[in-house]
């Protein structure tokens, strides 16, 4: 068990210490109440007290024994009765091994699970631009054609949480080779997202695929703990609003000056959230005990996967690991050069609509497969 259980097991045993202790005591007081009947010394008469005496240790020690047995019982009760709360709090790693997640996840609402977040904060004295205005559309209205409530975060919300000042001024001084504003952006999403209590915070060029639904959202939302869905790119990422504000507080606090090797950029100093995660993300394929985020390269792919890798069969799947199928593809600004695409709402959704038309592709195989198997069972 973990260190709850750990602690409820340890208050259960010591609840359990103080019942014996009191059963133990009462019997002390009805022994000391009874009434004693004096009798006359002889021979006769003191053979019957030590044979009467004997009875009584013979029997205080058998019942001392009871009261042992009863307290392990209790205590393996005990045990048996949190081991679930601990497994509950496992995930699974890549490999299919189960790893203890660092933080309990709270039971998350329905509505948490079915909204999805992107953050958009043009720089000070500015507006946003058409183009950001269109992308920001855009992502808006494929979310929503999945059954998603699609919603922009700006730093008006990460101010409503009470520390913010604190963390703002952290996020500020750590390096960067980009503009101060973009890269202080990128870490204020994660508080923005912890005080509007947690869900999915999505980059707008992140698109869903069929398979995205809120029925499997609440799959892939891992009981609310902190989940990036594309290794450590955080592109796609959910939690509760608790687990955002845990990350929040540790990119905060990331160990730049000890690791230049993750944290160089163009021969500089370089703190973003990517490589934070990159960072955690190390940090745990040396030990799972350093995990203090679960991750997944199933959910998340760019076009490349979906366009040259595999036969249409395989497209909206991605490897025999994996318990769920591609729910997103994600056409970042690099992904949009290879194709020889420019990065505007137009050819973003363009490239959506072959990726969806390859998945339609997968099932239609994958259902004819199905049924020709079955037509060769009935034979």
């Amino acid at each position: 068990p973990d260190a709850v259980d750990r602690m409820r097991l340890w208050r259960l045993m010591a609840s359990a210490g103080r019942l014996w202790r009191l059963m133990a005591s009462q019997t002390v007081c009805r022994r000391q109440t009874q009434p004693t009947t004096r009798r006359r010394p002889s021979w006769t008469g003191l053979a019957a007290d030590e044979a009467h005496m004997e009875a009584h240790r013979r029997a205080a020690h058998r019942q001392a024994n009871r009261r042992r047995l009863v307290f392990h019982s209790m205590a393996i009760v005990a045990f048996a009765l949190l081991q679930p709360l601990a497994a509950s709090g496992r995930g699974t790693s890549r490999n299919g091994k189960a790893f203890s997640s660092p933080v309990r996840a709270a039971h998350t609402p329905s509505a948490i699970i079915s909204t999805v977040y992107t953050y958009f904060e043009p720089p000070p004295g500015l507006t946003a631009g058409p183009q950001h205005l269109e992308l920001l559309a855009s992502w808006k209205a494929q979310w929503s054609a999945q059954g998603f409530a699609a919603s922009v975060l700006t730093e008006a919300n990460a101010s409503t949480y009470a520390n913010f000042s604190a963390l703002y001024a952290l996020f500020s001084a750590l390096p960067t080779v980009n503009t101060r504003h973009y890269e202080r952006s990128c870490f204020l999403r994660w508080v923005a997202m912890a005080a509007v209590g947690g869900g999915w915070l999505v980059d707008y060029d992140v698109l869903p695929l069929p398979h995205m639904t809120p029925r499997t959202a609440a799959i892939a939302f891992n009981d609310g703990r902190f989940t990036v869905h594309q290794s450590y790119i955080p592109a796609l990422v959910s939690g509760s609003g608790e687990e955002w504000l845990r990350m929040a507080i540790a990119l905060a606090h990331v160990p730049w000056q000890s690791h230049p090797e993750v944290f160089t950029e163009k021969g500089k100093p370089h703190v973003s959230d990517m490589h934070a995660l990159l960072y955690f993300y190390t940090m745990a394929q040396k030990s799972t005990s350093l995990r203090i985020f679960q991750s997944t390269p199933c959910h998340v792919v760019g076009p490349d996967w979906l366009f040259k890798f595999h036969q249409p069969q395989d497209h909206c799947k991605y490897k025999p690991s994996c318990s769920m199928p591609i729910l997103a593809i994600h056409l970042s600004h690099y992904d949009m050069k290879q194709l020889k695409q420019p990065h505007t709402a137009a050819a973003m959704v363009s490239v959506l609509g072959k990726a969806r038309e390859l998945c339609q592709m997968a099932s239609n195989v994958a259902t004819v497969g199905s049924s020709n198997s079955s037509a060769r069972l009935m034979r």
